[in-house]
């Protein structure tokens, strides 16, 4: 099975086989951390322009770059065009509104019943976090998924539930994932359908946007593949 992880940086999916960064040789994106690499292909591609032919993946993995991108529309359709399934992580709007920010974040991911949408962070001021509260999220899977949106497809649910439970040890870890992708996606759904309904305005006005700095770049029709 050849697994790609997108914007690996220095917490590789473990069952990739390929790996892309867009910033090998900078940690400005990653928090200070390195980049890992071990003994998998590694390829330095833009998410937005993957040097991939269609479905060359049998499952591809983002977590924690879409947010990072000019154009996150244009990043999905990347990955959906590489990958016969796949699965994307982003911080919630929520958790970019009240809880925390970063000011290499652009968007929040809104997922709901299939569709993907993006929303611009209203915070003025945000600030990094500390270590300490990254823990306590990743530890407590109630506040994992009010800080964490999550959007698949294809069989990118069914796959990296498989991956989550084998590198899981304990029983209450197994407990804890298996609510992650229940109990949580659920969770998650209901807030992500109160968002889009309340600035659903806002989110045609991203796509708009983001959709005419495409066309002035020239990227419409681009072909990406080697």
């Amino acid at each position: 099975m050849k697994i790609l992880d997108v914007g690996s940086g220095h917490h590789p999916l473990v069952q990739a086989t390929h790996l892309v960064d867009k910033y090998p040789n900078s940690n400005a994106e990653r928090r200070g951390q390195d980049l890992v690499i071990g003994d998998r292909i590694f390829v330095k591609a833009d998410i937005e322009c993957l040097p991939f032919d269609d479905n060359s993946f049998d499952f591809v993995n983002a977590s924690h770059v879409i947010e990072h991108t000019k154009n996150p529309y244009r990043a999905v359709s990347e990955l959906m065009r590489v990958g016969k399934s796949g699965y994307i992580e982003c911080p919630s709007l929520l958790a970019e509104n009240l809880f925390f920010g970063s000011r290499n974040h652009r968007f929040a991911i809104v997922a709901f019943m299939g569709h993907i949408s993006f929303l611009k962070s209203t915070r003025a001021d945000q600030r990094p976090v500390p270590n300490l509260f990254w823990k306590g999220v990743r530890a407590c899977d109630p506040l994992f998924n009010v800080c964490h949106s999550r959007y698949y497809w294809g069989d990118g649910k069914a796959l990296r539930y498989r991956f989550n439970i084998e590198n899981t040890g304990s029983r209450l870890k197994k407990i804890h994932v298996f609510l992650t992708f229940t109990v949580g996606d659920a969770f998650q759904g209901l807030m992500n359908f109160i968002a889009h309904a309340l600035r659903r305005g806002h989110v045609e006005r991203i796509k708009s946007l983001l959709a005419n700095i495409e066309e002035a770049d020239g990227n419409e029709g681009l072909d990406c593949r080697n």
